[in-house]
């Protein structure tokens, strides 16, 4: 699932299709260099400190103590064919870097990127209510498949015995 905002004149993919971040929200740190006017250099060292200090405090790696995970690196080519290091983000990481930047653009950036945020969860947990209403469907259908099934089964087997019966019935009539 994607959703691409416009925040600050820049266009900001959040996704939850990373593989790294299955169904967590995501967004990469080009995304959050654009939107805050930052260098894409200074704001991938902001992620690495936090990571840092996360590590120090939790003795993390990238995942924290619930297990899910906070960052995935990858890598991408800029402008000129290089190739440069970047991270798609949770939403945690994220408000542990971008509460750090200050000012009124920042106040209003980071209210973007928040209600973008709680508007993925939202469409996950809408996402998976469907999955599993669809489960759930699919099992009613099986369960009566496998009830009307039985029944033809069950009605099979008593026209079996009624058969049998009647011709007992003309056998004992016969011999009788």
């Amino acid at each position: 699932m994607t959703e691409i905002r416009k925040i600050n004149n820049t266009k900001v993919m959040f996704t939850t299709e990373s593989k790294a971040l299955p169904s967590i929200p995501a967004v990469s740190t080009l995304s959050i260099a654009s939107a805050f006017e930052k260098e894409h250099k200074q704001v991938l060292r902001d992620f690495r400190v936090a990571i840092k200090k996360l590590q120090e405090i939790n003795g993390l790696n990238s995942t924290p103590v619930d297990e899910i995970p906070i960052y995935k690196d990858f890598s991408y080519k800029d402008a000129k064919g290089e190739t440069r290091p970047a991270m798609a983000v949770s939403e945690k990481l994220f408000y542990q870097v971008a509460l750090a930047y200050t000012g009124e653009l920042a106040f209003k950036l980071r209210k973007d990127f928040i209600e973008t945020f709680y508007l993925m969860k939202e469409k996950i947990l809408l996402q998976q209510e469907e999955i599993a209403s669809l489960k759930y469907n699919q099992l009613l259908v099986h369960s009566n498949k496998s009830k009307g099934q039985n029944n033809r089964h069950k009605n099979k087997l008593k026209s079996e015995l009624d058969e049998r019966d009647r011709l007992l019935s003309e056998i004992k009539r016969f011999i009788g």
